[in-house]
């Protein structure tokens, strides 16, 4: 049971920091689309070129999200 308790408290830690992260990231004046790319590499959620399907410019700030996250976080596949 304290692992399980340790589990939740360590991801509700990982939620806050990269809800600051999207924050900071907006506030300095990262688009949405990229916010989202970052949070979708943090979180291990496939690419959705489709959310921004039309718009070369999100595809891009979106690819650019993820790579930021990728940098800056490493890969997340392993753990």
């Amino acid at each position: 049971m304290q692992r399980i308790m340790e589990t939740l408290l360590e991801r509700h830690g990982l939620a806050v920091w990269v809800e600051d992260r999207l924050l900071r990231l907006l506030k300095n004046g990262a688009t949405v689309h990229v916010a989202r790319g970052y949070a979708d590499y943090v979180y291990r959620l496939e690419c959705n070129y489709i959310s921004v399907v039309g718009d070369p410019f999100a595809a891009e700030h979106y690819r650019e999200g993820r790579e930021l996250a990728a940098h800056e976080l490493g890969d997340l596949t392993m753990s």
